[in-house]
């Protein structure tokens, strides 16, 4: 899930929501994907 040309897609069948939380929300408003293969680490 992520901004798209600026708008989010919007589930058209309730088993395609998915539940996010608080930071993904922020990760979203923020424009970034919260699909991530994998985070990472800087030292």
């Amino acid at each position: 899930m992520s901004v798209t040309q600026g708008w989010y897609r919007w589930p058209r069948k309730s088993s395609e929501a998915q539940a996010i939380t608080w930071r993904q929300l922020n990760w979203l408003l923020s424009g970034l994907d919260i699909e991530q293969p994998k985070a990472i680490r800087t030292s």
